[in-house]
């Protein structure tokens, strides 16, 4: 009877282990992603407090066979729930319906009848901040790198407006794959638990299977580089990180000092990375240099910051120090990490990186839903790798927040 009971006993604390992180992982989320737009200090004080919760947690799950049925039972539920909801998406012929997802999809439409989207008006929200400006002041174009009209292409071309599901489906799977595959050198419990943490949030079916955001392409390219880095993959890596760069600057231009910095062989990461982001790039600098600009760095330095910032209402040079402080902030801070041979395990790479995002945040001009695609995969990974990542043998590694 007394076995029987501690049998069960070691049944459910196992369970439990696999349910209590998921389902504050869900809380946490749902909060971040349901405050209300007007409500920006609120928001990055609970993004900055959850990634300060994740450096200070100390509690890890043993590995049990009931625990690791309990995180691949989480794992392909949510697996197939998106896969229902990217299914019920394009069944139904829904039409995603923000401009993100609406001028991607004009991309591809007028790159498939050769003309250029970053000189024609595919972006009528963009032109309300200069609409007669030309030149590096045009901002009706493209606000995208051509590599995110590439990737959004087979999905669009095949199933019309509605292929943009598809496409974001497919790139969740790579997502949740990538997190997996970055932290499985430290155990399948964790291996399981961060494929399953990617999947959680709920706003994902908002965001990419209707409204229809193209955050996924990035964060999925950039996890996979993060992915290959920690298996000893540096050019791969690069060549991941340079397809991100290529579909849009943040949020690779953030993460290139964690994934550079975490491993050997940097000088041939950045070069792959810098020679792939060039290749992207190219051919619309050939075609339309000053279009292009415009749409990436000019249009993003021009527009004002609105209510989901905390720079909203400030001036202009106000402004542009904020910004430029908290991105050097997110550069230092991964630089500090390394300077204090912290290691750079997949767990501590990932916190680093989540926390590089954060900061970020707090100098943005906006902080957007879709902006939290990019925090809440590397958070995911993080979680994982302090919950249920199987201890190192090695005493030369510090433990994590030590």
């Amino acid at each position: 009877m007394a076995a029987g009971g501690g049998r069960a006993t070691k049944i459910a604390a196992s369970v439990f282990g696999a349910a209590y992180p998921i389902v504050a992982f869900w809380l946490f989320a749902a909060f971040v992603t349901l405050i209300d737009r007007e409500q920006a200090p609120e928001r990055l004080a609970m993004i900055v407090a959850g990634v300060v919760g994740l450096y200070l947690l100390r509690i890890r799950v043993p590995t049990t066979k009931v625990l690791l049925v309990a995180l691949a039972v989480a794992a392909g539920s949510l697996g197939l729930l998106r896969a229902w909801q990217a299914y019920e998406a394009v069944d139904q012929r829904r039409e995603p319906h923000i401009d993100i997802a609406t001028t991607t999809i004009a991309s591809v439409e007028l790159q498939r009848e050769g003309r250029n989207p970053y000189t024609e008006v595919v972006d009528h929200i963009g032109l309300q901040v200069d609409p007669t400006g030309t030149g590096f002041h045009y901002f009706g174009g493209f606000k995208y790198g051509p590599a995110m009209t590439w990737i959004y292409t087979p999905g669009v071309l095949a199933r019309g407006p509605s292929g943009f599901y598809i496409t974001n489906f497919a790139l969740l799977m790579i997502a949740a794959g990538a997190a997996a595959w970055w932290v499985s050198t430290r155990g399948i419990s964790a291996t399981l638990g961060a494929a399953a943490l990617v999947l959680v949030p709920g706003f994902l079916q908002d965001e990419l299977f209707a409204a229809g955001s193209n955050d996924i392409a990035a964060i999925a390219t950039a996890l996979v580089a993060f992915a290959f880095r920690s298996h000893g993959l540096g050019v791969a890596a690069g060549i991941a990180l340079g397809v991100s760069f290529g579909m849009k600057p943040m949020p690779a231009l953030v993460l290139t000092v964690p994934l550079l910095l975490s491993g050997a062989t940097r000088m041939r990461v950045a070069l792959a990375a810098g020679l792939t982001a060039l290749a992207c790039y190219l051919p619309a600098l050939i075609r339309s240099p000053k279009e292009l600009i415009a749409g990436l760095i000019t249009f993003n330095a021009r527009r004002p910051p609105d209510e989901t910032s905390l720079l909203d209402g400030a001036p202009d040079l106000v402004v542009m120090a904020a910004v430029a402080l908290s991105l050097a902030a997110a550069v230092g801070l991964a630089w500090w990490w390394d300077r204090r041979r912290a290691r750079w395990e997949p767990g501590s790479t990932a916190l680093v990186a989540s926390a590089a995002v954060a900061v970020a945040f707090l100098g943005s001009r906006q902080v957007h839903r879709n902006y939290m695609v990019w925090l809440l995969p590397l958070m995911a990974v993080a979680l994982a790798g302090r919950v249920w990542a199987e201890p190192t043998n090695s005493a030369a590694e510090p433990a994590l927040g030590d």
